[in-house]
């Protein structure tokens, strides 16, 4: 069949058609009632379904119109409605000439038998008599009446609980037009020490820090204008006292008195932003404090090992530029960066005849040399460096098969910033001077990382190490 209907209700209508077509009918769609009689003058149709209260034209008046139309009276027409839902609401729609009276919600299968109902129904049609149509026209104007005190009455009653819900809202509630304040609700009002009335007789920007205009002036048009339905942003604002507020706004378009406007809810945060940025001060200090002590470790080793001085630094430096390459950031680089600092800080208990020795180490000394990395340990295990700092110290000798000390540990056991660590060590070691032996040189200090990259050294980090050198020209700083 073809059918139309009609209702000011996009989502109602959508959905009856979309069920409608899954039924296997044609649906035409009209918005009310003057575009429903536009659309029957060219097009065929075997029912209306119609919804009563809309604009222009109600069906109702669509249902009388069409039984008054000399090609269109017997058109079977189906009224349904969620407002119109009395008895006599139903007795006026049947005096009408409706074939078929149903109250929202409806079901597609109740629906669909209405539909075969009407169809089959004979649609004589003869026209009222003028006496029935006076009285008829007469109880449809009544009714309406009366359904527009209700809606009004309804209307002015949930306005007033709106109002009553705004009024004793604990959050500051404004309505903002034309960098008017047009409302402010009492919480408004005592967040920011200003009345009613000094609020809504200055500008908006009045009530703003000066460095903050252009934020209100970007997004306030921007909500009215519709370009984002809402959005949430952090302002400056003036207390009556001249302190600066931090609120946080939330607004949204709405309309007031028939114009656009924003609804905007503000939450003085400014207690709240004070905490974030003593706690941001403090976390500042804590770093400061925890760079000094990792400087001041790293001294201690130099002290005790001068032919090394240097070292710890120029290994972080090199562990942090493989590790940045890496695609590594955040607290994860700052720990490495911190490791490679103090990453041979064990050597505080190994005697220093031993560290400056200019010949071979004895195999006891050696032993003594390879328990650094767990001394550095149990130093560095103590404190919170909000990262595995400690581990990084004690697995920096490990070897990715195993070969390494002190625990022997193997591939993925090791922590990927210990496996920067490893390279790192072995380059800037191999590269510069030592006790025992000159210095190797970086070409052969590259060579070692090459031979041994996916055995020894992870792959990765070595081609890290490569590309860094003798790509980008990294060299160790004075």
């Amino acid at each position: 069949m073809n059918l139309l209907i009609v209702d000011d209700d996009l989502t109602s209508l959508k959905l009856l058609r979309a069920e409608l077509e899954s039924e296997g009918h044609a649906v035409f769609e009209a918005h009310d009632g003057v575009d429903a009689l536009a659309l029957l003058e060219h097009q065929r149709v075997d029912a209306v379904i119609s919804d009563i209260l809309m604009p222009r034209m109600d069906g109702y008046r669509l249902c009388h119109e069409i039984r008054k139309h000399a090609r269109l009276h017997d058109l079977p027409i189906i009224l349904y409605t969620s407002i119109y839902t009395s008895p006599g609401d139903e007795k006026l729609a049947l005096d009408m000439g409706v074939d078929k009276f149903l109250k929202k919600p409806v079901s597609i299968e109740t629906l669909v038998a209405a539909l075969h109902e009407v169809i089959t129904m004979p649609h004589a049609a003869p026209q009222p008599k003028s006496l029935q149509e006076v009285e008829v026209l007469k109880e449809y104007s009544e009714r309406l009446v009366n359904k527009l005190e209700e809606k009004n009455t309804e209307l002015v009653a949930s306005e007033g609980k709106f109002r009553a819900l705004v009024e004793q809202s604990i959050v500051a509630i404004c309505i903002v037009q034309d960098d008017q304040f047009v409302y402010v609700n009492p919480e408004m009002q005592k967040i920011l020490g200003w009345s009613e009335e000094e609020m809504t007789s200055r500008t908006v920007s009045d009530f703003i820090v000066p460095e903050d205009h252009a934020l209100a002036r970007e997004n306030i048009p921007k909500r009215i204008s519709g370009g984002v339905p809402s959005v949430r942003y952090y302002l400056r604002m003036l207390h009556q006292s001249g302190a600066v507020l931090q609120v946080e706004v939330h607004g949204s378009r709405t309309d007031y008195n028939g114009r656009p406007a924003v609804m905007g809810m503000l939450l003085d945060i400014t207690a709240r932003k004070q905490a974030e940025d003593e706690i941001l001060r403090q976390t500042q200090q804590l770093r400061r404090t925890v760079e000094g002590a990792v400087l001041a470790m790293s001294l201690v080793v130099e002290t005790r090992d001068p032919y090394t001085a240097g070292h710890e630094r120029r290994v972080s430096e090199l562990a942090t530029a493989i590790a940045t390459d890496m695609g590594m950031a955040g607290e994860q680089l700052a720990a490495l960066r911190h490791a490679g600092l103090i990453h041979d800080i064990g050597k505080v208990a190994v005697p220093a005849e031993i560290l400056s020795k200019p010949g071979r180490l004895s195999a006891v000394e050696f032993e003594l040399i390879k328990q650094h990395p767990a001394t550095g340990f149990d130093i560095l295990a103590s404190i919170d460096f909000g990262a595995p700092v400690a581990e990084m110290v004690l697995q920096h000798h490990e070897r990715l098969d195993g070969s390494g000390y002190p625990r022997g540990l193997a591939g993925e056991a090791i922590l990927p910033e210990a496996k920067i660590l490893a390279v790192a060590d072995v380059v800037e070691a191999m590269s510069s001077h030592r006790p025992y032996r000159a210095a190797l040189g970086m070409e052969a200090a590259l060579a070692e990382v090459r031979e041994h990259a996916g055995v020894k050294y992870d792959a990765a980090v070595a081609a890290a190490c490569v590309r860094l050198v003798e790509e980008q020209g990294f060299q160790f700083s004075a």
